[in-house]
């Protein structure tokens, strides 16, 4: 199969690999789409080559199981989330499963950015793999894994319906801010971007306005303000 590999000194190059085998419990997706992440872009313009092959935004086809699976099928549409925690340590009891060791060692391989990926088992069993439904297209379901980002950090802020907001940045994250806040009863959104294209893509998004960071008057004056 193709994958698409970082290559030393920066950039991408397409390479053949071997097309994974389903050890038991484990599932291979064959990839439809596949987000490109901030991370992504600047391990690509570094040539940092671990790990070689990057992707993590996926959604697929299942193409085969393994023995043991039971509740998926091959055929159905999901999204896969790239990594998956105990929820058994210190840091998942506290809501900070990011950081529990599990967390690193159970992504998909060898990549989001390759025709076919494996499930590990672990991921399999602790629920990483979700069906998509039909009224979802691809291109929108890579767009699973940044939301969650995004509502996972507003949830973990102060804010409450009626807050005025700062949103600082309209790239993706950004514009996935400013819509989770219009959706979650933002009384006033200003969109802070240097970009005229992104500052126009805030306010058709659901931003009040959008400002040069010159422009800004106080911070302050906001009940809240994200970094994005």
């Amino acid at each position: 199969m193709k994958a698409a590999v970082v290559k030393k000194g920066g950039g991408l190059g397409v390479i053949d690999v071997e097309i994974p085998k389903p050890g038991e419990g484990e599932i291979v997706v064959k990839m439809t789409a596949c987000g490109i992440c901030g991370t992504d872009l600047e391990k690509i313009k570094s040539g940092t080559e671990t790990p070689p092959i990057l992707g993590h935004e996926v959604v697929g086809i299942v193409e085969e199981i393994g023995r043991g699976v039971k509740d998926l099928q091959p055929g159905l549409r999901v999204f896969v989330h790239h990594h998956i925690s105990c929820g058994k340590c210190w840091y998942c009891y506290t809501g900070s499963e990011t950081m529990c060791p599990l967390f690193k060692e159970t992504n998909i391989y060898p990549g989001g950015f390759s025709e076919y990926f494996l499930v590990p088992r672990i991921n399999v069993e602790r629920g990483s793999v979700h069906i998509l439904p039909e009224r979802i297209s691809w291109i929108r379901g890579t767009f699973i894994e940044p939301l969650a980002t995004v509502i996972r950090g507003l949830s973990k802020s102060t804010y409450k319906p009626g807050y005025s907001a700062a949103v600082i940045g309209s790239g993706p994250m950004g514009l996935l801010f400013i819509m989770l806040l219009r959706s979650m009863g933002a009384s006033e959104i200003t969109a802070i971007d240097l970009s005229k294209t992104r500052c126009s893509a805030a306010t058709t998004l659901g931003a009040d306005s959008c400002v040069h960071p010159e422009s800004i008057d106080d911070l302050r004056k906001h009940d809240i303000a994200i970094l994005s």
